[in-house]
């Protein structure tokens, strides 16, 4: 039979008369359709070429389940004998005995010699065109055995060493009964955002009044060694996260009262519910003893870390009948809230009234509960360490794994030259508004790689803009022109074009600068002022970015010089289209945010450059807003800050073009491939200050980058 006849198309359907040649192979309900006079044997059909179904017999067949016979004999590639479970076909069809051994590989045909102990079967000879003959034989059905599962797994206990949670934390101790998991899972009854709302408020209250009033006369050191004024200082981006992962931990301790195990661990009795008392002064001061008293009365540290261990829970999936744990990675998280939390509740009360300074709480480490949560913290992160070390997987000298995904140097090629398009494609667009862009090239060859222009700088007295590196003849020559007045919608394309330029330079500068820096290092570029960051190298004509470490409180300046390409294009960045933006930014009277990096949160209304006193001691907003613009690199005018991870890590999702956005890389695992390929082309592993060299260029310590960083089997010093 053709293949027409799984698919009907024409206006009637051969049928071939050899049905060991059948297409077909129908289950129990057969071709009932077919007249009885073509039920005759095979032989009364040797001359016959074709005969035609009726149209109803047609339709009838259509309605039947076909199996296809290719598909079938194909399926069947160890054994020549196929199952068929149809007593119906064996009725219809003309069958044939065989004798068949029973084998490993299935049914197969006897030898001469074998068949005294063969046995005899009933088949039907079934050959696709031009293929060997296979057997059909009747067999009852079975059901296959599944393959694969969608069961959602738990862990399994099997050894003593199971890792963070039960050698450390011991969370395999706590009993909870049906009504503590109820309670668990009343937590999500309320509104998560209100919820976090109502402790950010209360915790920027804490910050605020800490920050502001507490001295900072003390150092506290770091798992890294290094040394940071105590209490710390954060951005309110850092803020935000702490009130999201601190919040069951205040629902937690609100509710204590009411698990099953409460009169296990004595508590301080005065306190009050954030999330359901109205906020006032005195509720925040009451609130911020209590946390006080437990830091202070060594008879709470039970209480403290019992309750710590219960927010190891994730309330997510709390059941009825189970609860299951956060990652290690997510707890990190919590715990280095309530770290925060702790910090600066403890602190209010001195703070906001005449009570006694118990910094040297913290500093010193003389509270236990301090003590416990500290030391569980360090053990925690040194879990992770561990468990994150082989982060990168090694897949020849130009390639690895990071992260499950596939990085290479054509990867971070694409991605570089992606951007360099982009930034192509920006400028071209700005030159429908601006007269006189002339090319990265053409730019570059009149200022830096002109060795009549004098690049050298003394130390003792650098110039406080970049841009005064070249004079005022040299300037006017390469300096875009405004030919005609633009409109408030031509503005906010020009905007966005400045935006697309910064984005790019800054993605060439994250691949081309060597070690990768961190965003933070990024966006604070300034081309002017008396911290600038950009230098001009008189040799190489190349430009040097000076830039600190993002996560010190103590400024440690790297230099890193870029290559030419990526030197030539933040030149022209710096040259030309800052003072665009500058420019249009003039003309909208634009006015920045205080708080650039949004870093200082609510504390920005007591910054020594807010608005002028009437005294003319302070900068006004548009004496601020200069200041800004003649002196950072990427200020972003339409939200009136520096321009944000969210746009920078645009770059990430939507480059290399070539690559599925699925297996593009994120700026984090980005950065172990980065320093990857720069341990491995720089032999590190024997050459120990060349490892210390390149944990350096990356920003961060040789023994962070040893145990955090991208750490490949074929490193030795990185074991």
């Amino acid at each position: 039979m053709t293949a027409s006849f799984l698919v009907p198309t024409a206006s009637s359907i051969p049928v071939e008369k050899y049905y060991q040649d059948l297409r077909p192979l129908l289950g129990d309900r057969w071709l009932r359709c077919l007249d009885q006079r073509q039920r005759h044997q095979d032989s009364a059909y040797q001359n016959v070429q074709r005969v035609f179904l009726r149209k109803s017999e047609q339709k009838a067949i259509c309605q039947l389940k076909t199996v296809n016979d290719e598909a079938l004999y194909n399926l069947h590639t160890s054994s020549r004998f196929i199952p068929c479970t149809s007593s119906k076909l064996f009725e219809f069809m003309e069958t044939n005995s065989v004798y068949v051994m029973e084998t490993a590989h299935g049914l197969q045909l006897a030898t001469r010699e074998q068949k005294p102990m063969a046995r005899k079967l009933d088949v039907i000879r079934f050959r696709p065109q031009l293929q060997m003959f296979k057997y059909l034989y009747n067999a009852p059905a079975r059901k296959p055995i599944r393959i694969g599962t969608s069961q959602e797994f738990v862990p399994i206990t099997n050894t003593r060493e199971v890792g963070f949670y039960r050698r450390s934390y011991c969370l395999q101790n706590l009993e909870l009964s049906a009504s503590d998991r109820t309670l668990l899972a009343d937590y999500l009854t309320n509104d998560s955002r209100v919820s976090a709302d109502r402790v950010l408020s209360v915790l920027l209250k804490y910050y605020n009044t800490v920050c502001a009033r507490v001295a900072k006369t003390a150092f506290t050191t770091d798992r890294n060694g290094h040394q940071s004024p105590f209490p710390r200082e954060v951005s309110s981006e850092t803020l935000g996260d702490y009130a999201r992962n601190v919040c069951v931990f205040i629902y937690l301790d609100d509710v204590y009262a009411q698990f099953s195990f409460a009169g296990n661990f004595p508590r301080p009795t005065d306190t009050i519910s954030v999330f359901e008392e109205p906020l006032a002064d005195e509720l925040f001061l009451k609130k911020a003893r209590y946390f006080r008293e437990i830091l202070t009365d060594d008879r709470h540290t039970a209480y403290f870390t019992h309750l710590c261990q219960l927010a190891a829970v994730d309330i997510r999936k709390v059941t009825s009948e189970k609860v299951e744990f956060l990652s290690v990675f997510q707890y990190r998280y919590v715990l280095d809230a309530i770290k925060a939390w702790t910090t600066y509740a403890a602190l209010y009360p001195q703070a906001a009234t005449t009570i006694s300074d118990i910094t040297a709480l913290f500093v010193e480490k003389k509270a236990q509960v301090w003590r416990w949560v500290t030391t569980t913290y360090s053990l925690l992160c040194n879990e992770l360490t561990q468990t994150t070390q082989r982060f990168v997987k090694e897949r020849g000298p130009n390639a690895c794994i990071v992260g499950g995904k596939h990085f290479s140097k054509d990867y971070l090629l694409e991605l570089y030259h992606d951007n360099q398009r982009e930034f192509d494609s920006a400028t071209e667009s700005l030159r429908r508004y601006f007269g006189n862009i002339l090319t990265v090239e053409i730019v570059a060859d009149r200022l830096v790689n002109d060795r009549s222009v004098n690049l050298a700088e003394n130390p003792r007295s650098r110039k406080s803009s970049f841009q005064n590196l070249f004079g005022a003849a040299v300037l006017a020559d390469v300096a875009p022109c405004a030919e005609r007045t633009t409109s408030p919608d031509e503005d906010k394309e020009i905007i966005h074009l400045v935006n697309l330029c910064a984005r790019a330079v800054m993605w060439m500068i994250y691949v081309g600068a060597g070690g990768p820096y961190r965003f933070p290092e990024i966006q604070k570029l300034k081309y002017a002022s008396k911290d600038r960051d950009l230098y001009a190298d008189s040799e190489s004509r190349c430009i040097e970015i000076h830039a600190g470490y993002s996560k010190a409180q103590i400024l440690r300046p790297v230099t890193k010089q870029l290559d030419m390409n990526t030197s030539d294009y933040l030149l022209f960045y710096t040259m030309i289209v800052v003072p665009i933006r500058n420019h249009v930014a003039g003309r909208l009277s634009s006015v920045m945010s205080r708080d650039l990096a949004d870093e200082m949160g609510m504390r920005v209304e007591e910054h020594t450059a807010n608005a002028a006193d009437g005294e003319g001691c302070r900068l006004s907003d548009a004496g601020f807003t200069t200041q800004v613009l003649n002196s950072y690199l990427f200020a972003d005018l339409s939200c009136g800050k520096l321009l944000k991870y969210a746009n920078f890590a645009k770059g990430a999702r939507k480059f290399p073009v070539s690559v599925p956005q699925d297996q593009r890389l994120s700026l984090r695992d980005l950065r172990h491939g980065i320093i990857y390929f720069m341990r491995r082309h720089t032999n590190v592993g024997r050459i120990v200050a060349g490892s210390d060299a390149v944990e350096r260029l990356a920003g961060h310590t040789a023994a962070t980058g040893r145990t955090v960083y991208a750490v490949p089997d074929s490193v030795v010093n990185h074991e």
